[in-house]
């Protein structure tokens, strides 16, 4: 079973393996409705119960080869002390490749209303410029069908639902009903709405674009603000935090005279190096895309 778009654990997995726990596993009894409709949004092309036998599937199997790579570490230095770190990091590893494989729909569909929203504002210029110039909106809208990144795939379907004979207002409602991006909808749906009126094009495309850029000056402001506090989060837990425990744990070693072996300070800089990952990753996934 080939399945593609999918998150890295999956693509770990060797295909006996996503074939067993896609067939194997029993009926899910959870409530699969919220994520039959992330995995739409997202475009990954799986039934929402194979998925969520996939997810329980990569958090079985990164456990077990955690606990492998770990234990065979240890047999090699001989520090029986890895197999306790190794159970340990196994659950970790687990739990994390269970949560993220559920989440990652929402990742995805995040990362695709990011890309669509940055072109959105010069596809609507794009739009005012040619109705000005005469174009009308279907002509213009097909000239949205490259060079515009996520934005042209919807305005493909779009165009290719009118060359099918569909009515350009209901190609447009279809196109917004469909797309996460709250901005592309309210977008969409204005147009469509002033399509059916029969009201003027440019007005509205005007309206929207000084919407649209009031919103992002908020967004930009509100990132700002946001940075100061992880600033203040990253030098607490990055960098103050790590260095009192390993002080702490230096001075409690000459009291209580246990000794810190080198693999506890290569699991504490290990956990540290985590922490900076995850947290300059989170940083990464909240900086918006801004266009003026």
């Amino acid at each position: 079973m080939k399945i593609m778009n999918l998150p890295l654990p999956f693509k770990a997995m060797p295909e006996f393996v996503k074939d067993f726990f896609t067939d194997k596993l029993g009926p899910i009894k959870w409530d699969l409705s919220e994520l039959k409709l992330e995995l739409y949004q997202s475009e990954i092309d799986l039934k929402a119960e194979d998925y969520a036998k996939l997810c329980i599937g990569s958090s079985i199997y990164t456990a077990l080869i955690t606990i492998l790579g770990v234990s065979i570490i240890s047999l090699i230095l001989g520090d029986i002390s890895f197999l306790v770190i190794g159970f340990i990091s196994s659950l970790i590893v687990g739990a994390y490749s269970l949560t993220y494989c559920l989440k990652y729909p929402i990742f995805i569909t995040k990362k695709r209303i990011k890309k669509l929203e940055f072109y959105l504002m010069p596809a609507l210029r794009h739009i005012m410029i040619k109705i000005r110039s005469g174009v009308s909106l279907f002509r213009a809208i097909v000239g949205l069908c490259e060079d515009y990144g996520e934005l042209s795939k919807e305005m493909k379907i779009v165009v290719d639902k009118t060359n099918a004979g569909v009515p350009l207002a209901e190609a447009l409602d279809e196109s917004a009903t469909k797309n996460p991006s709250d901005h592309f909808r309210r977008a969409i749906w204005q147009i469509s709405s002033t399509l059916k009126a029969g009201a003027d094009i440019n007005k509205t495309l005007s309206s929207i674009v000084e919407s649209f850029s009031d919103d992002q000056l908020l967004v930009a402001k509100k990132y700002g603000r946001e940075l100061n506090f992880w600033s203040v989060i990253y030098l607490v837990f990055s960098i103050v935090f790590p260095t009192l425990v390993l002080s702490f744990l230096v001075v409690l070693s000459t009291f209580l005279g246990f000794i810190i072996t080198f693999s506890t300070l290569i699991l504490f800089l290990i956990l540290v190096l985590i922490s900076q990952f995850l947290f300059f990753s989170l940083l990464k996934s909240r900086k918006p895309l801004l266009v003026g």
